[in-house]
């Protein structure tokens, strides 16, 4: 973040993971020609770290003569200064060269991913490295860079940006196989092959899902071109990993066969993510409390969500939880209204992480580690899980437990987040978003005498605006008492 000469707060971002955006805050900004929004990239590939101008020079332009580099750079830093409006403070010169206080936003999420696959990996916790990794994915829009690919810098770093995510391509569709998704990776890589011909782990997953749903020519098959593409493009042979590959294929090898002991963690992944209630409607009226509860959802430890029927707290939660699973996070859903006993808990818990249930939850505290787990609907159980979730918490490093209840667990350490009425704002707005029809020329006045006489409860204000399908807005302000 920057601070413009009126005092005001600039926050440049990019996005360049396909072709390049510019945004201050949530606003576009118009960065036209190629080449001031490849040096807008190449300072913010730097990481507020000043680049030398000889080096800019021949990122920009390459290494052959060039004419007066020196007044070049400085007229190509001014007008993409003239570009970047009231955020031109956000590039500024210094001794050491020209820096950028610029982040690249979609670039800092991926890495970010990244990480959390690798750990998630190095702990065999394969369902979560395949949410990663299609976490990771789904953020390129395209190509890298693609519109400053001219440049000598953007050319190599978009060739590495491409090697990066295919390793993280293959890091899921590996994950996919020990998870027994044979198949499915498949029919993934049917879309894929195309990337690049020549990436050998690529094409080593490609052979051993291929063989595995028992196309062993069509593994072998995929191999043999590989091979011929090394030799005519590279001059090169196979790695001796994909040689052995190709042998063990050819022999039927018993080790490439599905690894049985993992046949219960594809349901593991489905209860995990796509157990989450879906919406059926848009998220209106806790617009403002979203972004603190993402935010300390982010830490380890427990929080419960703190409210009467019909406050909210449930939609407030999930999807909070909906948002941390499309970062690649493991996220856990378990609704406990269906549950009698505390001790039906644990079962639960193990049934979702796809372990056997064991008295100590050391299996399923295991699979939980850096995850989210969402116990909704608490109400009746609120004094007898408050030590099974201590429990998880010691067990799971960087576990965050989320909870929704009418009372407090009253653990050691509990942070406590009342949700209460919506404020009037908030509440014409999901009165507005929920009615039967647009909302034109109503009287202001009576939908805030519909939205009072519920006491901006947002359970309350929903079923009040479906009653416009039979009524006006001013017939239900007159029903509740409104002249």
């Amino acid at each position: 973040m920057t601070i413009n000469r009126d005092g005001s707060e600039c926050r440049v971002r990019l996005r360049i993971l396909g072709p390049i955006e510019v945004f201050d805050g949530d606003r576009v900004l118009e960065v036209a020609r190629p080449l001031e929004r490849a040096l807008l990239v190449r300072l913010a590939l730097a990481r507020t770290n000043p680049v030398p101008d000889a080096r800019l020079v021949a990122d920009l332009w390459g290494d052959g003569y060039l004419t007066r580099p020196a007044p070049r750079l400085r007229v190509l830093v001014s007008r993409l200064r003239a570009a970047l409006g009231e955020c031109a403070c956000a590039v500024t010169r210094t001794p050491g060269g020209y820096r950028a206080d610029v982040e690249v936003s979609d670039l800092r999420v991926a890495e970010d991913i990244a990480q959390r696959l690798h750990a998630a990996a190095r702990a065999g916790r394969c369902a979560q490295v395949r949410r990663s990794a299609r976490a990771a994915a789904a953020l390129w829009r395209g190509p890298a860079l693609a519109d400053v690919v001219t440049a000598p810098f953007a050319a190599v770093e978009a060739a590495r940006l491409e090697q990066w995510r295919l390793g993280l391509v293959v890091a899921g569709l590996e994950a996919g196989l020990r998870l027994g998704a044979d198949t499915e990776v498949v029919t993934e890589l049917a879309g894929l092959v195309g990337a690049d011909p020549l990436h050998e782990p690529l094409a080593r997953v490609h052979a051993l899902a291929l063989y595995r749903t028992g196309a062993q020519g069509d593994a072998l098959d995929r191999l043999h071109r590989l091979r011929r593409g090394l030799v005519r493009a590279l001059g090169v042979d196979p790695a001796p990993e994909t040689v052995e590959l190709e042998q063990r294929i050819l022999h039927h090898d018993p080790a490439l066969r599905r690894p049985r002991n993992r046949s219960v963690l594809p349901s593991a992944e489905t209860a995990s993510a796509t157990s989450l209630p879906a919406p059926t409607n848009s998220f209106v009226g806790r617009g403002r409390a979203l972004p603190a509860l993402l935010a300390r959802l982010e830490k380890s430890g427990a929080t419960t969500l703190v409210g009467g029927p019909g406050s909210g707290k449930s939609r407030l939660a999930i999807e909070a939880a909906r948002r941390a699973a499309a970062t690649g996070r493991l996220v856990v859903y378990t609704d406990l209204s269906v549950l009698s006993d505390p001790d039906s808990v644990g079962r639960a818990i193990a049934r979702a992480v796809g372990v056997d249930h064991d008295p100590d939850l050391c299996a399923a505290a295991n699979a939980l580690r850096g995850g989210l787990l969402l116990f909704d609907n608490a109400d009746h159980l609120a004094d007898g899980i408050g030590d099974l979730v201590a429990a998880l918490l010691r067990a799971a490093p960087g576990l965050t437990v989320l909870t929704t209840s009418r009372r407090p667990l009253g653990g050691r350490g509990e942070l406590r987040i009342a949700v209460g009425p919506l404020n009037h704002g908030a509440g014409l707005e999901l009165f507005a978003d929920r009615a039967a029809g647009p909302l034109i020329g109503v009287d202001l006045a009576s939908a805030w005498a519909v939205c009072a006489s519920v006491d901006w409860i947002p359970l309350g204000i929903e079923l009040a605006a479906g009653l416009t399908r039979m009524f006006t807005v001013a017939q239900l302000a007159r029903r509740v008492g409104c002249p």
